[in-house]
């Protein structure tokens, strides 16, 4: 059974409350920014789907950020995302793989005329209070690098 299988058979269609921490690392800062987090996850669209939504502050302003993801029978994952700190008011669409411990999405933003950045959500289940996403940026031509680290129990 993949991880997605088991959130949604555990959570349900009930919006499962969840808290915890947010931390977003940005390269021309020394230290991380940390937030405290909520978060609400259900199974939505027939048990086919993931829906994580959560919040968090930045510099006392409040930001939300919302994950939509599907894995089919072969592993296959897509999703959406979007953070109203880090997408504004686009969305992300992202495709990678699920498997028995992630979900693992990769995903393009930038100028299509220019060379794109990279961007990574690394979804996983430490246990089945808690859901881990990591963010990785990835600039053009470059390796990956810690973006947010969002944990919630």
């Amino acid at each position: 059974m993949s991880v997605l299988e088991r959130l949604i058979t555990t959570i349900g269609s009930q919006s499962r409350r969840l808290a915890g921490t947010k931390v977003v690392y940005l390269q021309e800062r020394e230290s991380p920014i940390r937030s405290d987090a909520t978060g609400s996850a259900r199974a939505v669209l027939l048990g086919r789907f993931l829906q994580l939504d959560y919040g968090w502050a930045y510099e006392g302003a409040t930001q939300e950020g919302s994950l939509l993801v599907g894995v089919d029978p072969e592993g296959q994952a897509t999703a959406a995302w979007a953070d109203t700190w880090h997408m504004g008011r686009a969305i992300m669409h992202l495709a990678g793989t699920g498997g028995d411990k992630s979900i693992d999405l990769h995903g393009t933003f930038g100028d299509p005329s220019a060379d794109l950045w990279g961007w990574r959500i690394l979804l996983s289940v430490p246990t089945m209070a808690g859901i881990d996403v990591r963010m990785f940026i990835i600039p053009p031509g470059e390796v990956e690098a810690p973006a947010v680290e969002l944990l919630l129990r």
